[in-house]
């Protein structure tokens, strides 16, 4: 199971260490390059990032 790192960008300081179970419960948002989040997390190895306007995610666990 990866394990990702969600940085709240909306100046309120949350950040939260989540599963990939946990991503796909939220909501299906683009990024900054129209990727889809759900589609980037099946994807995605230990450094890759996703970010758009409110969240910055890093996988750290692969």
């Amino acid at each position: 199971m990866k394990q990702l790192f969600w940085k709240d960008k909306t100046g309120r300081g949350y950040t939260n260490t989540l599963t990939s179970e946990d991503i796909l419960g939220l909501e299906n948002e683009e990024d900054w390059n129209g990727e889809l989040l759900h589609e980037w997390v099946e994807d995605c190895e230990p450094g890759d990032r996703w970010e758009n306007r409110v969240s910055e995610i890093t996988c750290v666990v692969g």
